[in-house]
């Protein structure tokens, strides 16, 4: 829901967060964007005019113009539009959903839609650390999900180990481990989270990195299929016009947006190979130019909830 912004809210445009303040500073910066691409410019009059906050306004909304005009005629381009048209930009719900759409009128009828994502200190897709996560259990990866192997080899072994976790069935772990509802809720996750925080690094290196390890070597018995997950990709990220806002915090007046989207044929995108760090959790696959890094991982503390693909493009 679209609010009015405070004048001083417009500081998030221009400092980089601290780690909790990021959903905070990320909903203000996504409201005020909204508010502009809304907005004539007589009713952003009184916020380019503050005498405190009014240059960083008057930047932003200078920027904000240039690239939805950029998109715009991009837009035009391709549809061969002729005659008169209206437009507008609405959010997509979602607590930590980063996308609108701009919506295109003309005759009254509404005659094309583009996904915008926004992020925030960043002027290149490549350097964006996640175009795209998807939860696991939307994504096969050679017949078996890693949450349903993370049960079958990893949950069962807790068990035993640690009895005061009770039993919970395959059934019940498979709907809960995605869960956003608070974790007190599930008796089990709650114990299992508790007895990871007691050695977080000796718990992770005994189940976490093993269990990845081991689920991602089944690709050396079984070709990984790609289909799935490049369907996933081709629909969440490919032709998205990636709005991105880059501040200088030494010299306000370079701070400016950049506008990038990838569009190339993903038909022929191949499994390449599978790389880690610490450990091999990656699997890149590549396209042409592109190369996608799927990095599982699990979002919401390791081995207790939320197991997801976290894809880049390099």
């Amino acid at each position: 829901m679209l609010t009015i912004p405070i004048k001083k809210d417009i500081d998030w445009f221009y400092k980089i967060p601290k780690k909790a303040e990021n959903d905070l500073s990320n909903s203000i910066r996504e409201n005020i964007l909204l508010f502009i691409f809304n907005r004539e410019e007589s009713e952003l009059n009184e916020y380019i005019s503050d005498p405190i906050y009014g240059i960083k306004w008057k930047i932003l909304i200078k920027e904000c113009n240039k690239v939805l005009n950029k998109i715009i005629i991009k837009i035009e381009t391709e549809l061969k539009l002729k005659g008169n048209y209206d437009f507008d930009v609405i959010k997509i719900g979602g607590r930590k959903n980063n996308d609108f759409t701009l919506k295109i009128y003309q005759d009254d009828k509404e005659i094309f839609l583009k996904k915008l994502e926004f992020k925030f200190n960043t002027n290149k897709i490549t350097n964006i650390p996640e175009v795209v996560s998807l939860y696991e259990n939307n994504v096969e990866y050679n017949g078996i999900k890693y949450n349903e192997y993370f049960y079958d080899n990893i949950i069962l072994k807790l068990i035993i180990e640690y009895p005061e976790l009770g039993s919970i069935t395959k059934e019940e772990y498979l709907k809960h481990i995605n869960t956003s509802n608070d974790i007190s809720k599930y008796s089990f996750l709650n114990k299992l989270q508790t007895i990871r925080e007691k050695d977080p690094k000796k718990f992770d290196k005994k189940y976490f990195y093993t269990s990845l390890d081991e689920y991602l070597k089944l690709s050396n018995e079984c070709p990984f299929k790609v289909d799935n997950i490049r369907d996933k990709i081709k629909e969440k990220v490919m032709d998205k016009e990636f709005i991105m806002w880059k501040p200088d915090i030494n010299n306000i007046n370079n701070s400016k947006f950049y506008n990038e989207r990838l569009d190339e044929n993903l038909d022929n995108l191949k499994f390449e190979c599978i790389v880690g760090s610490t450990t091999k959790n990656t699997i890149i696959l590549s396209t042409g130019n592109i190369k996608f890094h799927c990095l599982l991982r699990w979002k919401n503390h390791n081995c207790i909830r939320g197991t997801a693909w976290q894809i880049s493009v390099k």
